[in-house]
């Protein structure tokens, strides 16, 4: 009796109850064994202790009865009968916010009060750094600290005398560059520059937000799940001030905002979109491939998944829409660098894990090595300082790049000045070689690169706080002092930056500031989305996307899971919609 009175009130299905079981055990085991690593110095070694599995089962029994209960939550949402009666006001102010042009007036205004401490803009690490190579430094000494932030393997600028790098994206390389060199020429100031910048990222944030917070709210019938989700979407600090923030992945995300509502888009007419739509996708598309080089694998495979569920009725619109920009790119980017206007990325960028793998077993083993192993790794790193310098947070100094100045050559990872493409050849025998002499070395260099993106305890690094400070000239960036000083040295900005920072380095205070919380509780709302292939392509890119950050630079990355933090909040508002079919057959 029992069990039937459970079946009627939470249809699951096989694959759901599998994915509960298998997302359950994974979070449990992060949330325990990964606390070892929160100082970064753990190991797993001698660490499954009988308690700590208890523990183990214990925290996955509670992930398990958190997703059972958002199914029953959902179906519950789902099944609820039409819309709270409510009074006139409050009814005409919850409309109000169905319509986009609305919306953006409401985001113009109370982002734009929540912002004026950081006028003109948040500007990263990358943007100053390449303000500071490529319109400074350069131009007066074309040959000293060229490679300082960015560097890129020499052989790969032998055959070229540009500096236009693919390495942090060739085009949106090119439109901060030029934005900032011509600021300088005409003004003999960035500031120009950083206004042009900031109101376009600005702008084309409040068109994607307003466009799709009017698509998802319109869906909702309960009219305080509504309010709630909309407010986690507006009053959230980290959101907003990424609207400003003049680095890749806040880009990304607004494009990625925009992707969401036009999937919504085609989920609601079943493949049967315009040519507004189209045109919209391939914009969206480009702008993120624009943004971020690994949003291209993203949106190949979530094609496939589209063109497997709407291949008799929107494939000609999916492949206008998502594949041509894709091969537009790869041609663009491919042309530039045939040609040697443009310098390939360095190959070193997609092995992040495996160089803070040899980095950490150098440091604990530095002497179970062959002196043949270590000659061919000597190629490549100065490997004697391997050990030194590897931090668990973070790959670049292994690099030899990010902020600081890697002139010093005890201070050198990476030789990108001599290394070469035959270097790299007896990389993975010696990596697959340590790796069976001491394989808990590389599970714990492993664990310690990413077992913070799922352990809720675990305090993000913050990007976004790091950035405020990034741009105040007293760090040495004397090239921006013109006309951009005061506005970033002053009582007003520092204030915010410090309750900023400070509440979002308090582990519950801060947490919905949290990527890692999102990140969680976007695996624990996957089993709502797997009941059939149109609802799990909803929760697709989130899902690839917390693969991605994975593989990124920065040992729990605020700024890397900013997409999935905006992006599960928008999953939220799928609950509870008027057009719930096809999540709950």
């Amino acid at each position: 009796m029992s069990n039937n009175w459970f079946h009627r009130q939470l249809k699951i299905s096989w694959i759901q109850w599998l994915f509960i079981f298998l997302i359950s055990t994974f979070l449990g085991f992060f949330n325990i064994f990964g606390q070892l690593f929160n100082g970064h110095d753990g190991t797993l070694a001698n660490s499954f202790t009988i308690t700590r599995i208890c523990y183990w089962i214990l925290c996955s029994f509670v992930f398990a009865i958190t997703m059972l209960s958002l199914l029953w939550f959902n179906q519950k949402l789902a099944l609820s009968k039409g819309t709270i009666q409510l009074s006139g006001t409050f009814k005409n102010c919850t409309k109000f916010f169905n319509n986009p042009w609305k919306i953006a007036a409401f985001l113009t205004i109370v982002w734009g009060l929540f912002l004026l401490p950081f006028i003109p803009v948040i500007s990263g690490w990358d943007f100053v750094a390449q303000v500071r190579e490529m319109t400074t430094l350069r131009s007066a000494d074309p040959v000293n600290d060229i490679y300082n932030i960015y560097p890129i393997g020499h052989y790969l600028t032998s055959k070229t005398s540009s500096m236009w790098s693919n390495q942090h994206g060739a085009i949106l390389t090119a439109f901060y560059g030029l934005s900032a060199k011509w600021s300088w020429q005409l003004a003999h100031s960035f500031l120009p520059a950083y206004l042009f910048l900031g109101i376009t990222h600005f702008g084309f944030a409040i068109a994607a937000y307003s466009y799709a917070l009017s698509t998802f709210l319109r869906r909702i019938s309960n009219v305080y799940w509504k309010l709630f989700t909309f407010v986690l979407i507006v009053f959230n600090p980290i959101i907003f001030l990424n609207t400003i923030s003049l680095s890749k992945n806040p880009l990304f995300v607004s494009s990625f905002v925009l992707f969401m509502a036009l999937m919504v888009k085609l989920f609601d007419q079943n493949g049967k979109v315009n040519r507004t739509w189209i045109l919209s996708m391939f914009l969206t598309v480009l702008i993120g491939i624009i943004a971020v080089k690994w949003a291209a694998q993203m949106y190949l495979v979530v094609l496939i998944g589209y063109l497997i569920v709407y291949r008799k009725v929107a494939w000609k619109q999916l492949l206008i829409g998502i594949a041509f920009p894709l091969i537009l790119m790869k041609i663009i980017v491919w042309g530039l660098m045939t040609t040697g206007v443009v310098i390939a990325d360095d190959p070193i960028e997609a092995k992040g894990i495996q160089i803070q793998q040899v980095a950490r077993y150098m440091k604990e083993y530095p002497h179970d090595i062959t002196d043949q192993q270590r000659s061919e790794l000597n190629e490549i790193f100065v490997v004697d300082n391997l050990g030194k310098i590897y931090n668990p947070n973070i790959s670049d100094p292994i690099k030899s790049s990010g902020y600081a100045k890697f002139n010093d050559k005890f201070a050198m990872g990476y030789r990108y000045w001599t290394a070469k493409p035959k270097d790299w050849v007896h990389f993975h025998k010696i990596w697959l070689s340590l790796f069976a002499k001491h394989p808990v070395v590389f599970l714990d260099a492993f664990m310690a690169k990413m077992a913070g993106y799922f352990n809720i305890r675990d305090i993000p690094f913050n990007d976004i706080s790091t950035t405020m400070y990034a741009d105040v000239v007293g760090n040495g960036y004397g090239s921006l002092q013109t006309g951009v000083h005061r506005l970033y040295n002053n009582q007003f900005r520092e204030h915010a930056s410090n309750l900023f920072y400070k509440t979002f380095n308090q582990r519950w205070k801060g947490l919905l500031m949290h990527g890692n919380f999102w990140i969680v509780l976007g695996l624990l709302l996957l089993p709502i989305f797997l009941t059939n292939w149109k609802s799990f392509l909803i929760e697709l890119p989130i899902l690839l996307q917390t693969g991605i950050v994975i593989l990124s630079p920065v040992e729990n990355s605020q700024r890397y899971a900013l997409g999935i933090m905006v992006g599960v909040i928008l999953l939220m508002m799928m609950l509870g919609t008027k057009k719930q079919n096809f999540l709950l057959k």
